[in-house]
C-alpha cells in the first residue's frame, strides 16, 4: 500500500468514523503539491491554517494542539 493510498484511506475514516467535516481536512498527494503548487507541503499547510482557519503553525505548536515543526 501506498502513502497516498494511506492517507485517503484516513481522510475517508476521519469522515465516515469521526464525523469530522471535510471542509476541515486538507488531502493532498504529494503529487499534487509538487505539481499544482509548485511548493512544499509546510507551505500549503501554512497557507490552508491561515486561509480556513486563521490560525499558524506556531499557535498551535504553542497550545500543544500540533506536533509540526
Amino acid at each position: 500500500m501506498g502513502k497516498t493510498t494511506l492517507v485517503l484511506q484516513l481522510y475517508q475514516y476521519l469522515i465516515s468514523e469521526k464525523k469530522i467535516n471535510s471542509n476541515n481536512i486538507l488531502y493532498l498527494s504529494m503529487d499534487q503539491i509538487t505539481k499544482v503548487f509548485k511548493t512544499d507541503l509546510l507551505t500549503v499547510l501554512d497557507i490552508f491554517l491561515k486561509e480556513s482557519h486563521n490560525t499558524t503553525r506556531a499557535f498551535l505548536k504553542e497550545k500543544n494542539i500540533c506536533i509540526c515543526r
